[in-house]
């Protein structure tokens, strides 16, 4: 009886040694450094087009492609979350089977006119993919992963988006601590 009850308590210590478990699904939330959880700014969005990704434009363009930027504009030139380059990240997905690679993306978002804008899609110029941040993942337990993004810039905004279809989003947003580097603009 002493075997079982110490091996359910060294099991029970395993699980308190991360510390807390993300209430809600879906929801990505701050791994802290003492093991607690903390949330991101959250902001309810939508997919919107600029450039001539319109019909009208897209109709009288007489074969030409016309450009087409698709991104999400979010209210606020900056995240009054503000989180380590070397964040990490926790979620709980809707499900155990679940491939976490497919759950979420994490990119790079663009100031312009006191406002972040996340892109995902550009037909013209830059592919999309140059903002995508790569993640890497570890199974904390079933249907709950750990999130490292890889090479986040300091004093730079990002954007956490569901991939998902459709044109309303969830977005979870931060930006990293330090001095934005200097350089050419993206």
């Amino acid at each position: 009886m002493k075997k079982i009850t110490f091996s359910i308590a060294l099991v029970a210590i395993g699980f308190a040694g991360f510390a807390q478990i993300p209430e809600f699904k879906n929801t990505p939330m701050i791994l802290k450094s003492d093991g607690t959880l903390d949330k991101l700014e959250k902001q309810s969005a939508s997919i919107r087009d600029k450039g001539g990704s319109n019909p009208f434009a897209n109709a009288y363009s007489y074969g030409a492609t016309a450009k087409s930027v698709q991104f999400i504009s979010i209210t606020g030139a900056e995240s009054p979350v503000k989180v380590d380059p070397s964040v990490k990240f926790v979620f709980k997905a809707n499900d155990a089977e679940v491939d976490p690679e497919g759950v979420f993306i994490v990119y790079e978002a663009v100031i312009a006119r006191k406002m972040r804008e996340v892109y995902v899609k550009k037909d013209f110029g830059r592919n999309v993919k140059d903002k995508e941040v790569s993640l890497s993942f570890e199974k904390i337990q079933p249907g709950v992963y750990k999130i490292t993004p890889q090479n986040l810039k300091p004093g730079t905004e990002y954007g956490i988006v569901p991939n998902t279809e459709g044109a309303s989003k969830i977005v979870y947003l931060f930006g990293t601590t330090g001095e934005k580097p200097k350089g050419k603009k993206k």
